[in-house]
């Protein structure tokens, strides 16, 4: 398994105005990094925040930061 976009472990975050097509390049990196055999976690940013918040609050944070060891890729 091999890809170029995940390999070098870079973060990207596609941003742009509603319409911009911010949501196709994410999709498209998902379903290429799926095809690959890359386990991915797919989310919007608010849900995202909204869990780390609330994991705060809960003071859960270590445990929901564990989570992401199980993906290959968070998109």
């Amino acid at each position: 398994m091999s890809s170029v976009f995940i390999n070098p472990s870079q973060n990207v975050l596609p941003s742009g105005v509603p319409g911009s097509g911010t949501s196709n390049i994410a999709s498209g990196l998902d379903i290429k990094a799926c095809m690959g055999g890359y386990i991915v976690l797919f989310t919007s940013f608010s849900l995202l925040i909204n869990h780390l918040k609330e994991s705060r609050s809960a003071k859960m944070l270590r445990a929901y930061e564990n989570t992401f060891a199980k993906y290959d890729l968070v998109i």
